[in-house]
């Protein structure tokens, strides 16, 4: 589950301009991303790996009721939402969370990788 969402969380940050895409295409109600279906391939690809990943572990890895769609959706989210609002947070706050040395900042990165394993394992 951590390969999944560090693969995830260094694709957006590798990746700005393809959120700010992300972004327009939500404003414009997904209008030219509905045309295409090689972006359709790529996210199913990402919601397999994430049900596969609860399908492939044993019982009791993984705490019951959790919804593997919800989960990778909340990944996704603590992966860019820093990179989409980067402009107002830097305003906000008078920190650049698009930077590359918070973005390395280990701490922070350590934190997210924990919000996840602190969320899915069996208690």
């Amino acid at each position: 589950m951590i390969e999944l969402f560090d693969s995830t969380y260094s694709h957006f940050a590798a990746n700005p301009l393809f959120i700010r895409i992300l972004a327009s295409e939500n404003l414009l109600g997904a209008k030219f991303l509905t045309r295409s279906k090689a972006s359709r391939r790529c996210h199913r690809h990402c919601c397999w790996r994430s049900k596969k990943c609860f399908h492939e572990a044993k019982e009791g890895v993984f705490r019951r009721g959790i919804d593997p769609l919800q989960l990778y959706v909340s990944m996704v989210a603590m992966s860019y939402v820093h990179i989409l609002n980067a402009p107002t947070f830097s305003h906000f706050v008078r920190h650049q969370p698009s930077s590359p040395s918070w973005r390395a900042a280990a701490p922070a990165r350590h934190r997210d990788d924990d919000c996840v394993l602190g969320f899915v394992p069996s208690r």
